[in-house]
């Protein structure tokens, strides 16, 4: 790899980490908040629980429960692909394990918040978007890879005496 590269890896890795720690803030304000407050920003999970039961395709409860899980995966997906592009040497399942840690300490934390409900089924959601998203990143590095092999960088010319 030329100098160049490595610089811009480097660079990419730590453009990454800013992300990354801009991003736990918003997780850690959104999670940790009490249930009337953060129920504002969750609302949108309740609102499209209500679109989908007034359409007539499912129960309200059965809708919120889906959408809710889904809406957990989405969460830690960030997580999961700029923990991934911060530390590319990272195998997939370190990045899972992350995700599986990151979960559980939120929901330990909310066990102590007296209007907020930890769940397993959280744990499992946010962990299965951590895994989403290092595999994005993985996919994407595996698609590039095989681009530069297919199509290597033109060589430089030497320059001229």
């Amino acid at each position: 790899m030329s100098a160049s590269a490595v610089a811009r890896s480097r660079s990419r890795a730590v453009a990454a980490r800013v992300a990354l720690i801009a991003y736990l803030l918003l997780v850690a304000f959104t999670v940790w908040l009490p249930a009337a407050v953060s129920g504002k920003v969750v609302g949108l999970v309740v609102l499209a629980a209500r679109w989908v039961a007034q359409q007539g395709i499912v129960s309200y409860e059965a809708s919120l429960i889906s959408l809710e899980f889904l809406a957990n995966v989405a969460f830690l997906v960030p997580v999961g692909a700029l923990v991934a592009l911060g530390w590319p040497r990272l195998r997939l399942w370190h990045v899972v394990v992350i995700g599986f840690l990151m979960s559980g300490l939120i929901e330990s934390v909310q066990s102590v918040i007296p209007s907020r409900a930890p769940s397993v089924s959280d744990v499992v959601a946010n962990t299965l978007g951590a895994l989403m998203g290092a595999a994005i990143v993985a996919v994407a590095r595996k698609r590039r890879r095989r681009r530069d092999v297919l199509s290597p960088a033109p060589r430089e010319q030497p320059r001229p005496r």
